[in-house]
């Protein structure tokens, strides 16, 4: 994939480092399910959307 930008085209990273990411996140154990719970409600969200 690349960006076009003033100074020509330039080539974007779609690696990521996902453990530096994991240990950068702020989740309290006591919320520990609240990524399923969004990515449930999200599908729910995209499903209704697409029905439109």
């Amino acid at each position: 994939m690349q960006a076009v930008s003033s100074k020509g085209v330039l080539p974007i990273s779609l690696h990521t480092n996902l453990a530096g990411r994991l240990r950068n996140t702020n989740l309290p154990k006591s919320h520990g399910l609240l990524p399923v719970f969004e990515a449930v409600v999200n599908s729910i969200q995209s499903l209704e959307e697409a029905n439109r």
